[in-house]
């Protein structure tokens, strides 16, 4: 049977350490994409390769039309993915696992780590495995799970407080589009992270080792061990 909503507690600091991790990737990808490509982005083309002197609708250069519309479609993206996952994997499947696995601190714990391993298990595609080559890619497709399921932690703890998808959504589309949307935006739409790139498999060791506090502070909150007032004991 559902918990009665509580606020976050200390939980909005968390969630701003995990936005600004994830903000903080997506400048790094950024850095790493540029140097890869050799030469720094063209100040004169956007991530569709208009001219700034080329003329859009009423006036408006085509570059900046170009750009509003790509960083539109990644917003929606990004909120689509964030409700549709956190729905399946927080609202439908950590409810159900809860049940199953009984509604005590350490059940609610053993569901909220078996909807992060199913969360973790989503982030790697038969596509990412068949590019494994070397150990740079093999460790890159172990480390992408682990990563989502830290996160996956983080949301649990999240619901367990929160008892609303939207919320969660809202945290997860952020995340996402600060993570990835500044590489999409610079024309990067690679179909895997499995690259063989020692830069991109620091950056993603970096980035998982970061949710690590994170996850072990929603785990704690999930069991009680900070007495129900959120992990850092914080009122904001």
């Amino acid at each position: 049977m559902p918990t009665a909503s509580r606020p976050l507690g200390g939980w909005g600091a968390w969630t701003a350490y995990v936005l600004a991790v994830a903000a903080a990737a997506g400048v790094a990808s950024v850095v790493v994409l540029v140097q890869g490509a050799g030469a720094a982005l063209d100040p004169t083309s956007n991530a569709l390769g208009a001219s700034a002197d080329s003329a859009g609708v009423s006036g408006v250069p085509a570059d900046a039309l170009g750009a509003a519309w790509t960083l539109a479609l990644v917003a929606l993206l990004c909120l689509f993915t964030g409700v549709f996952e956190e729905g399946v994997f927080r609202v439908l499947a950590l409810d159900a696992l809860s049940a199953a696995c009984g509604d005590g601190p350490r059940g609610k714990a053993r569901a909220a780590f078996a909807s992060a391993a199913l969360f973790g298990l989503l982030h790697v595609s038969i596509g990412d495995v068949s590019s494994v080559s070397d150990a740079a890619s093999g460790a890159q497709a172990f480390l992408k799970p682990v990563q989502a399921g830290l996160f996956g932690l983080f949301m649990a703890a999240l619901y367990d407080r929160t008892r609303s998808l939207w919320p969660l959504a809202g945290i997860h589309a952020a995340f996402n589009l600060l993570s990835v949307g500044p590489t999409l935006l610079a024309g990067d739409a690679r179909q895997t992270y499995v690259t063989g790139s020692l830069p991109d498999l620091a950056l993603l060791a970096v980035t998982t080792a970061l949710l690590v506090p994170v996850a072990v502070a929603a785990v704690a909150s999930i069991v009680g061990v900070a007495g129900g007032r959120g992990v850092t004991g914080g009122r904001g």
